[in-house]
C-alpha cells in the first residue's frame, strides 16, 4: 500500500482504491480530511456537493465507521457489494425527514435507475471512504460506486426496515451498492463532475450500466452472467419490518 497523503496535499490528490488520505491535527472539525478532498462538508455519514431538495447533486460520498454493530455497512470484497444503512437512525423523523436528506437522496436515486436509462443520466457518482485504522481523522478510499447490484433482486435493493428503539417504531433504508472496477480516480475528473460536467457516461469511468464490479479474485464465486454487467434497474424501494410480530400492532 502506498504512504499515506499528508492532509497539506489532499486538494490536489487523485482518489486510489485502499489509499488513506490523513486529517490533521489541530484538534477541532476542521482536521476532517473528506471536507478538503472534496467540497461535500466536515460531518455525517452522508456528504454531498449540490442540493437534494433542488435535484443538483453533483456527488455523493457515503462515510461508514465501520463499527456500528446496530447498522452494520458492509463491503464483500469478493463480489465488489456494498450494504450500507440510510440516516434515519433512531425514532422521531419520518423516513426521508432527516437532517443531511441522505435517505432521500437514497430515494431519488434508486427511483432514477429504475427509471431506466434516461432517468439515468441524473445519478451522480457515489465514493466509499471508511475510516482508517490509524490514529486521528484519517479516511481509507474504497472505492467508486453504482446503485444497485446484479445479485440482489431488484425489489432488495433499496428497502425500507422497520426497527423498535425504547418502544418507538422507525423505519430506515438498507441500500445495495456495486464497487466499480475504476481505479484510480483522477482529479481532474473529479473537478469536472463538480463543475457540472454530464452525469450520463461519468467521465473515463465508462457508460452506466456497463460497469464490471471490484472483486477479489481469489475469493470471488459468481457466476458468469452476474460478472456481465454490474448494475441493473430496480423496482424501486420495498418495505420489510425485522421487529418481531408482536410489534406490529403497536
Amino acid at each position: 500500500m502506498p504512504a499515506p497523503v499528508a492532509f497539506d496535499q489532499l486538494s490536489t490528490s487523485d482518489l486510489l482504491i485502499e489509499q488513506v488520505y490523513l486529517g490533521d491535527t489541530a484538534g477541532h472539525v476542521g482536521d476532517d480530511p473528506l471536507a478538503v478532498l472534496l467540497p461535500i462538508g466536515n460531518q455525517g455519514g452522508f456528504r454531498y456537493a449540490g442540493s437534494p431538495s433542488r435535484g443538483t447533486v453533483r456527488l455523493v460520498v457515503l462515510y461508514t465507521s465501520g463499527i456500528n454493530e446496530d447498522w452494520p455497512d458492509v463491503l464483500d470484497p469478493a463480489t465488489g457489494t456494498f450494504t450500507y444503512f440510510g440516516d434515519n437512525r433512531a425514532p422521531g423523523h419520518e423516513l426521508h425527514d432527516t437532517p443531511r436528506r441522505g435517505n432521500q437522496i437514497l430515494r431519488t436515486v434508486f427511483a432514477a435507475v429504475a427509471g431506466g436509462s434516461p432517468s439515468r443520466a441524473s445519478v451522480p457518482p457515489f465514493l466509499l471512504f471508511e475510516r482508517a485504522a490509524t490514529k486521528g481523522r484519517a479516511v481509507q478510499f474504497r472505492g467508486l460506486m453504482a446503485p444497485g447490484s446484479p445479485l440482489v433482486p431488484p425489489d432488495e435493493q433499496l428497502v425500507a426496515l422497520w426497527r423498535n428503539r425504547g418502544g418507538q417504531r422507525f423505519q430506515n433504508y438498507r441500500a445495495t451498492f456495486t464497487v466499480l472496477d475504476a481505479n484510480p480516480l483522477k482529479r481532474t475528473w473529479l473537478d469536472s463532475v463538480l463543475l457540472g460536467a454530464p452525469l450520463a457516461a461519468w467521465g473515463t469511468t465508462g457508460q452506466l450500466g456497463q460497469q464490471n464490479a471490484m472483486r477479489n479474485p481469489s475469493r470471488t464465486a459468481v457466476t458468469a452472467a452476474a460478472n456481465a454487467r454490474a448494475w441493473r434497474p430496480s423496482a424501486g424501494p420495498a418495505t420489510r419490518n425485522l421487529e418481531p410480530a408482536r410489534a406490529a400492532s403497536g
